[in-house]
């Protein structure tokens, strides 16, 4: 059972019992003299009592001692165990994550070679189309507002293709002399 000191539905609870409680999260002089209960104020007497004999602080402190080595002694081994659980664990995750990453990475590459190579071909088809109604270089390079070097090496690919000017073999061709 777990009792929050804390809790919200107090009317489920006696007074003495709320008190108790209090008691418990503010162990002083003051809470132990506000409440009505006797119970709460024996224990509160004894506690004082218990805090003042030297003879129980000690016993106290060789408790609290042995507990801290206890503590101690469990931290270590689990800290032990967890390294190593966490170590395979790391792996494991470090893998997956690796996998999932892998291939997200993968398709942000895809998408943005996909829309790179989209919007190259748009671009030779418009040149092929200029080239067609025949403009000169520098027209079509004004037109589309790319470098005259690009539009170039365009229209120098295109030359084989024409006069249907095949855009995925000017492609092919583009990326072949690179």
């Amino acid at each position: 059972m777990f009792i929050n000191t804390k809790g919200k539905n107090k009317w489920v609870f006696s007074q003495e019992f709320l008190d108790f409680m209090e008691y418990l999260t503010n162990t002083t002089d003051e809470v132990a003299e506000k409440t009505e209960s006797c119970r709460i104020k024996r224990i509160h007497e004894q506690v004082k009592r218990i805090r003042l004999s030297e003879k129980m602080g000690v016993k106290y402190m060789q408790l609290w001692e042995e507990k801290a080595y206890i503590r101690e002694e469990g931290y270590e081994e689990g800290y032990d165990e967890g390294y190593e659980e966490g170590i395979g664990q790391g792996i494991t995750q470090g893998i997956e994550r690796g996998i999932v990453q892998g291939i997200k990475q993968g398709i942000e590459q895809g998408v943005a070679r996909g829309q790179s190579e989209g919007d190259e071909k748009r671009l030779i088809k418009i040149v092929c189309k200029k080239l067609g109604k025949g403009k000169t270089l520098q027209e079509i390079a004004d037109a589309v507002e790319e470098g005259l070097g690009l539009i170039e090496k365009i229209c120098l690919a295109a030359q084989e293709e024409a006069p249907e000017y095949n855009c995925d073999k000017i492609y092919a061709r583009l990326h072949e002399w690179e």
